[in-house]
């Protein structure tokens, strides 16, 4: 099954204007159910733009994106929003984690958007945190947990809800090569899980792990190679 398509795809940031800027062209891009994707390239290349897009965080300029089997061009921004949360969860650089919330209440923020009763987003938390090794944090205030059970923290808020697709942006960058390791083997955990992966880093680490099926490199918003 094809999780992702995208066909011709453009995103151009304030079209019309004279700080115009094409963040991406041309791009063709299919990526399998169960496959691990690393997103190469410099600062600027069109990453993150890319992630977003796949992310349905926001529809392209141009061109064809569907994720999930829906066309991101033709939903509403309030659909966008609603597929996003139920089919995604991201991981971000910086986290994002909430520091005055304990590490529970921040896990279970996806949930309580997605409506589930106070009782059910408790279990659910809990158990992600559990298998992740960090549930003895459950009633920390998330700023008193290192940096690795943070980062632990913040793939559990992107697991709590059971996504299929899980996109990660620049995942080991603050961490060092044991905690990039330890991610990079539980990545293959939901690899094997069936989830869809789409990681992007320029960190050699990443794009050599067994984990990883396919490197897709990008430079100036387009692709300019991809191998498995």
């Amino acid at each position: 099954m094809i999780m992702i398509v995208l066909k011709d795809l453009c995103k151009i940031y304030n079209k019309g204007q004279v700080n115009e800027v094409a963040a991406l062209s041309g791009i063709n891009l299919q990526i399998r159910e169960n496959e691990v994707l690393c997103l190469k390239g410099s600062s600027g290349s069109g990453k993150s733009t890319l992630l977003a897009i796949m992310g349905c965080v926001f529809p392209p300029t141009s061109g064809v994106a569907e994720v999930g089997g829906k066309k991101l061009s033709r939903l509403p921004d309030r659909f966008l929003t609603l597929h996003r949360r139920g089919l995604i969860g991201f991981i971000f650089q910086q986290f994002n984690i909430l520091p005055q919330l304990t590490v529970l209440d921040n896990v279970m923020v996806p949930l309580m958007v997605l409506g589930y009763p106070p009782v059910a987003r408790r279990k659910k938390a809990l158990a992600i945190l559990k298998r992740l090794g960090v549930s003895h944090r459950a009633d920390f205030p998330a700023s008193q947990v290192s940096g690795g059970e943070l980062q632990r923290v913040a793939i559990a808020r992107a697991l709590v809800n059971n996504p299929a697709i899980i996109l990660a942006d620049e995942p080991t960058a603050h961490l060092d090569h044991k905690l990039s390791l330890s991610f990079l083997d539980f990545m293959m955990e939901l690899k094997e899980e069936g989830k869809t992966i789409i990681l992007t880093s320029h960190d050699p680490l990443v794009a050599d792990h067994v984990c990883v099926d396919r490197i897709v490199e990008m430079a100036d918003g387009r692709i300019i190679s991809s191998c498995s």
